[in-house]
């Protein structure tokens, strides 16, 4: 069908373990299937929140989301707003990073931080929802809409 795909990818409990690249780190790779429809991104979104561990601070708290196609995007809890405390943090947003990309494949979710407190974990995400949306991509659009134009012509001459 041609109507908007969504791909909603639940991480609450992941946790927030050491500098980029630690064995620590929380990687989850998650695979999107859209039915071999070739979607492309219009949409990416996120909905978190935050446990900092003392001595850790929300500031620190990153996420790399990277896509089937290479892209990173990097969610960081300074660019967020959050503060050099530990405690609770809410952030929701979107971004276009992906957008036009295919849908389909492995997408990896790394969760670190971007000073090391010498605690493990740094925090903890109780809730960490990410939304995708797609749509065919241009091409498939357009090859949709010229078989529907041969299919009324047909029709007008039977």
């Amino acid at each position: 069908s041609a109507g908007v795909f969504s791909e909603t990818i639940d991480l609450g409990g992941s946790t927030s373990d050491g500098l980029f690249g630690d064995g620590t780190n929380t990687v989850v790779t998650v695979n999107v299937d859209d039915g071999g429809q070739g979607l492309t991104v219009v949409g990416f979104a996120w909905v978190l929140s935050f446990e900092a561990f003392a001595p850790s601070w929300g500031s620190e708290a990153r996420i790399d989301i990277t896509s089937p196609e290479g892209t990173v995007f990097t969610f960081s809890g300074a660019d967020a707003g959050w503060t050099n405390n530990p405690g609770i943090f809410v952030n929701g947003g979107s971004s276009s990073a992906f957008d036009g990309e295919l849908v389909a494949g492995d997408w990896e979710f790394r969760f670190y931080e971007s000073f090391d407190d010498g605690i493990e974990p740094d925090g903890i995400y109780n809730n960490a929802l990410f939304v995708i949306k797609a749509v065919p991509a241009p091409g498939a659009l357009a090859l949709l809409g010229v078989a529907g134009l041969l299919g009324s012509s047909r029709r007008r001459r039977a």
